[in-house]
């Protein structure tokens, strides 16, 4: 959870989606922000992924700036499962273990991993025995196990990421130092494996299917469909 008090706005940070490039894009605006209307500013705060934060936090509402306080990246599903299988692939490869093929890491997460919320603190990944073993349920069912409205979060997805941050309520482009940041950290996209464009070419209509079964409510609540594997 990162909060920008500028701003009036908590983020919260799906793994996968965008979401670091939006904080450090966001750091920007709420520094430039304070500046300008000589609001005090703060640090970035924690950093997790975990709606539980959002609870410990008031946001003043005095400065009107954001009708929804909660900012949250997404993601289609199918896509960032396949990329979460790619960092798996890369960290037992650097472990000198064999990878999973994808139906296998399908099958693995399918046997281990899908139920969610995982955690009563609503967290998205955790480390055991100094192995990552990223265990992240569905975004929404993150959401719904701490009781947040849906309504007070602005939703920015990865596939209209551009567009989506530019049209964000306090966003002033025409401010020099904004718009340096815009195109730092949102134009200029780092070309990671969360860019991973052949993903679906890893779906057959049998994994698709595992993968919505176990995603659907991110896939309903964010607008993708089950046939977006195609």
């Amino acid at each position: 959870m990162i909060y920008y008090p500028s701003l009036s706005t908590i983020q919260v940070a799906a793994p996968f989606t965008g979401s670091v490039n939006l904080k450090l894009f966001l750091t920007a605006v709420n520094y430039d922000r304070a500046t300008s209307v000589s609001v005090a500013s703060a640090p970035v705060g924690k950093y997790n992924q975990s709606f539980q934060d959002v609870r410990t936090v008031n946001i003043p509402n005095g400065n009107g700036t954001n009708s929804k306080p909660i900012i949250c990246t997404v993601r289609n599903p199918y896509a960032r499962f396949a990329v979460r299988w790619l960092r798996n692939t890369k960290e037992r490869t650097g472990q000198g273990l064999t990878p999973f093929t994808f139906s296998e890491w399908i099958t693995e997460y399918n046997n281990n991993h899908w139920v969610a919320p995982l955690l009563p603190g609503g967290l998205w990944e955790k480390v055991t025995t100094n192995v990552a073993d990223f265990q992240f349920g569905q975004i929404t069912s993150q959401i719904t196990n701490c009781s947040i409205d849906l309504n007070n979060i602005l939703f920015i997805h990865y596939e209209n990421f551009q567009n989506e941050v530019r049209n964000i309520q306090y966003i002033d482009l025409a401010r020099p130092a904004q718009a340096a940041a815009f195109n730092e950290y949102i134009v200029a996209f780092p070309p990671t494996e969360a860019d991973y464009s052949n993903w679906k070419s890893l779906y057959t209509a049998d994994l698709a299917n595992k993968v919505y079964t176990a995603f659907v409510g991110d896939f309903v609540t964010f607008g993708y469909t089950q046939n977006s594997w195609q």
